[in-house]
């Protein structure tokens, strides 16, 4: 991963991102360890640039959210000590249903940039 360009940490970690709080949400996607990897980068404002509207703003304020909780939501935890974290942490609720509603349509953008500046994601021979 050291190797990879600007350009293909943003698309791998949309696919963090995507993949995580689709499948247990944002604390999944923290306690799964991906939360400085989502909140410490520019992926916000990269995917901004690339034509994305909404998703960079569920992220703005998932970041929030994080901050606040971070310790918490980056400890260790045991399977039942992680389901308990759903029931004390519910400020990513209404951020995953957004997520949800718009990803399908922020996905597609992605898309397009990304077949639109391939050079920028693989070395075509």
């Amino acid at each position: 991963m050291k190797e990879f360009s600007d350009s293909q940490h943003t698309l791998l970690a949309y696919n963090y991102l995507y993949g995580q709080v689709c499948n247990g949400g944002f604390i999944q996607l923290i306690q799964n360890g991906y939360g400085g990897y989502i909140f410490n980068n520019p992926l916000a404002e990269t995917l901004r640039s690339w034509g994305l509207e909404k998703v960079p703003d569920i992220l703005d304020e998932a970041k929030v959210i994080y901050e606040k909780h971070k310790t918490k939501l980056e400890k260790e935890t045991s399977l039942e000590e992680f389901s308990e974290l759903y029931t004390e942490i519910t400020d990513f609720d209404s951020l995953e249903s957004r997520f949800f509603e718009v990803m399908d349509n922020e996905t597609g953008i992605l898309q397009r940039y990304v077949k639109n500046h391939i050079t920028g994601f693989a070395v075509i021979v």
